[in-house]
């Protein structure tokens, strides 16, 4: 079967598609099928299932756009596929004409093709995103490269054409056959180990699960990878307490997002090894599972056009992460599927109508074929000033604002100042205050009063942060162990003991630190002068030394997960770095310069740490990595603490 024998033509619309038939032959325009690798410049819209013309006789994609930029098309097929008495191979013997047909369609009218190859559609009708068996390995595999060769070298009216150069592996793994993090990365392995034998230029996209789900999955997997061209997977609806999807949405244990800007909590779950790859945010939509949630029903004015912002939005400070390259709705032509969700729907679905008028105005919108590598917005150091108040300089586009006071809590402050951020011009700053309890202030635009959160501290507290809405303050109390109060949903909870500590005694104050969704690293020096370290996710791990010998406590920064970065002074004040990358570690002693104080660090960008520290004169110091040591560099000041930094480019 042929696409045009699912449609019927007005005279007027056969002459559109003649007229581009034809300017693909204008010199300067690409011959139909020449589709490069690694398209570039193509708007960020796209859509799943792309149904061609409209029933009024418009296109989704901008026609006045280049051809191969207009935007993107997602096709899907099935490998394998039970016929009721075997499994039957679809690349290699069945009809693909069902997604073949689509594909030649949104390449001619400009788009950029997609195709999702899934492994096997099992007896009962389900889908299997991978074999999870290696015996299978093979014939999978056959079968997925003969699927390459036919979209890249597609007959059809005695021409060949190249539909498509990128190919994603498989689809949501927990939903799509319960495939694990291992067993989705093993297989992916095997098919990687064989691109060699795909026609060349083919790019391979690696996926995560169905939305709201455990980010941690895509480090797992992706720390097992051999290599990958870029991922492939989806994001987040509209929750009734969360319509705009330019903002964080609270949601269950507050450990990841719970509306469209999971997708971050997703990207920073990528093996750092890959953040030069791409992501391809293939399906979006309002639906969140929640009852109701299908865009038929839930459409929120201007949903589409604000996603967008979000992703421009990200875009353009995302400091080495991965660039998104599409967000495509999921589904333009129903293709059998719910068409609540299908924007060629809108003649029975009026809020549909609205979606489809957003992503228009998408497509046509120059902003999405503009993308910036993004440059840290904005980092802050805090310190205590030898009046007890609290002090800090902002560095903004490679310079240091001159000092600013916040002022302290009364009767002033009496330790090092803790900051941290969890969103974009959003800092929470924590100290001690006379009366020995943590007192606490935030910055959102505009800098709220101090307000007192209670209990009696022996130390400095230091706070982290895994996600929107989410911080984690510890702090040493009376008994010499550790005690944590978490803020989420808005309001703090009391304290809470179940960190402890080493050996039952604590030395200094705690050093904390989140390099991912659900995962907390804390640090402290033991009785032993040693630095000690235990983890959470899910549950606090044992503690376990790192050994050497501390004369000031630890801070830590983090610029990718599973890579942290622990500071502190040892002998004769000589300040030393613990490399800790996935479990294995080493000190490094950092270049030039001493302090007695406790340090700060923070990271603001992919393989960069900032180090800040008091020196013998009492002055801040700063030093940066991002690959290599820079010199020290003074910032002035008279320091009567050490320093602690924030940095919302990450977040």
């Amino acid at each position: 079967m042929t696409i045009f024998k699912r449609y019927t033509f007005k005279v007027e619309q056969l002459l559109v598609i003649a007229f581009l038939l034809v300017g693909m032959l204008i010199p300067g325009q690409p011959v139909q099928g020449a589709q490069p690798s690694s398209p570039s410049g193509v708007t960020l819209a796209g859509v799943h299932y792309y149904g061609g013309q409209l029933p009024d006789g418009s296109y989704l994609p901008d026609m006045n756009v280049s051809y191969g930029k207009r935007g993107w098309n997602v096709e899907t097929v099935v490998a394998f596929e039970w016929n009721g008495s075997q499994y039957v191979d679809k690349c290699n013997n069945g009809d693909l004409e069902y997604a073949l047909g689509p594909a030649w369609r949104a390449q001619l009218e400009g788009l950029v093709n997609i195709i999702r190859i899934d492994y096997r559609k099992d007896q009962a009708g389900n889908m299997v995103a991978v074999p999870s068996n290696s015996t299978e390995y093979t014939s999978w595999s056959n079968s997925f490269i003969r699927c390459v060769e036919r979209f890249r070298s597609y007959q059809r009216d005695g021409s060949t054409h190249d539909l498509a150069s990128l190919f994603i592996v498989g689809n949501e793994p927990n939903i799509d056959g319960g495939i694990s993090d291992v067993a989705y990365a093993n297989a992916f392995n095997h098919l990687w180990g064989r691109k060699s034998s795909m026609v060349s230029g083919t790019e391979l996209l690696a996926v995560f699960n169905s939305p709201f789900t455990p980010p941690e999955w895509m480090y797992s997997m992706t720390s097992r990878l051999n290599g990958a061209d870029g991922f492939a997977f989806h994001t987040g609806g509209a929750r009734s307490a969360c319509q705009d999807p330019r903002q964080p949405c609270q949601w269950a244990d507050n450990r990841y997002d719970g509306a469209f800007r999971f997708y971050r909590d997703v990207i920073n779950q990528i093996d750092q090894r890959f953040w030069n790859k791409p992501v391809y945010i293939t399906e979006f939509n309002t639906y969140t599972g929640d009852p109701n949630s299908q865009p038929s029903s839930n459409y929120p004015t201007n949903w589409v056009n604000k996603a967008f912002e979000e992703i421009r939005s990200y875009n353009a400070s995302r400091n080495g992460r991965p660039e998104i390259k599409a967000l495509i709705w999921f589904i333009d032509d129903s293709r059998g599927y719910d068409n609540r969700f299908a924007l060629r729907s809108y003649q029975t679905y009026p809020l549909l109508a609205q979606a489809l008028n957003d992503m228009k105005e998408e497509f046509r919108n120059a902003a999405n074929r503009q993308f910036s590598s993004g440059i840290s917005p904005r980092s802050d150091v805090f310190v205590r000033g030898t009046d007890n108040n609290i002090y800090y300089r902002t560095k903004t586009t490679g310079s240091w604002s001159a000092w600013t006071s916040i002022g302290s809590p009364t009767g002033g402050a009496t330790s090092d100042p803790s900051a941290v951020s969890w969103g974009k011009n959003r800092i929470d700053v924590f100290v001690r205050g006379s009366d020995n309890a943590l007192w606490h202030r935030a910055y959102n635009g505009s800098w709220s009063a101090w307000e007192p959160l209670g209990g009696t501290l022996t130390s400095a507290p230091d706070a982290a942060s895994w996600s929107w809405g989410d911080l984690e303050v510890f702090v040493r109390g009376t008994d010499n162990k550790l005690y944590q109060k978490r803020f989420t949903n808005g309001s703090w909870s009391g304290w809470i003991g179940d960190a402890g500590a080493p050996n039952g005694n604590a030395t200094s104050a705690p050093g904390v630190v989140s390099w991912g969704s659900g995962r907390l690293d804390l640090f402290v020096r033991g009785s032993d002068n040693a630095l000690w370290h235990r983890s959470y996710f899910n549950g606090w791990g044992a503690w376990e030394s790192f050994g050497g010998v501390l004369t000031t406590g630890p801070d830590a920064a983090s610029w990718g997960p599973g890579h942290i970065d622990v500071f502190v002074a040892g002998v004769d004040n000589v300040p030393w770095r613990l490399q800790w990358n996935n479990g294995s570690y080493q000190w490094i002693q950092v270049p030039d310069g001493s302090y007695n104080t406790d340090p700060g660090a923070v990271s603001a960008g992919w393989n960069q740490v900032s180090l800040f520290a008091r020196g013998m004169d009492q002055q801040l110091y700063y030093k940066l990595w991002n690959g290599s040591w820079n010199a020290w560099e003074s910032l002035n000041g008279g320091l009567n603490s050490g320093p602690d930094a924030s940095s919302w480019s990450l977040r």
